[in-house]
């Protein structure tokens, strides 16, 4: 699980007046990542079981991605969100199909 001590570091942030504010935009990352990936919390849960737990460190960088999107590309006063990169939409994707590659083999 990303903490916002990576998502700090990651975007070179020293102080502590954005906290709230990416505290927001982690919470947002994490319920986007549970709407858009099928058994999310199992997915993350049994990963964290295996040695190589590659789903949980594959999520962990699609959720600083969006992240770092929302934090860097913030616009006061407007509610629309521009698209994700597309590269975070491909990390999605992939992480998609490893959900139902699970659910079928499961």
């Amino acid at each position: 699980m990303l903490t916002l001590t990576d998502v700090k570091t990651a975007l070179r942030i020293d102080s502590d007046v954005d906290n709230v504010l990416l505290n927001r935009y982690m919470q947002s990352a994490e319920s986007y990542m549970r709407g858009a990936i099928d058994d999310y919390d199992e997915l993350r849960a049994e990963s964290a079981e295996t040695e190589q737990n590659s789903f949980n460190a594959k999520a962990d960088i699609v959720e600083l991605a969006i992240v770092t999107e929302l934090y860097e590309h913030r616009v006061s006063g407007s509610d629309k969100q521009a698209p994700f990169t597309p590269i975070i939409s491909r990390m999605l994707t992939q992480l998609q199909y490893t959900a139902r590659k699970v659910s079928k083999d499961g």
